[in-house]
């Protein structure tokens, strides 16, 4: 495995301190965007946000988060 793992690039991430190993990625987690509307899903505080942004990422799939702002 540790073969495999040094033939991944990894891309470290500028925004951190110089010492951090961390690479460049993209959190995709957001509250709000579940349109299932589970009774007691800890993900949505709002069923009506939660439609809502499911609208917006409809119209926009693409967007930078899954919001589609």
């Amino acid at each position: 495995m540790l073969s495999y793992i040094s033939l991944l690039r990894v891309i470290p991430d500028k925004r951190q301190r110089k010492a951090c190993g961390c690479m460049v990625s993209k959190d995709i987690g957001q509250y709000d965007t579940c349109p299932h509307q589970c009774e007691y899903c800890y993900a949505n505080a709002s069923k009506a946000a939660a439609l809502e942004n499911w609208r917006r990422h409809q119209e926009t799939p693409w967007g930078e988060t899954i919001a589609g702002v």
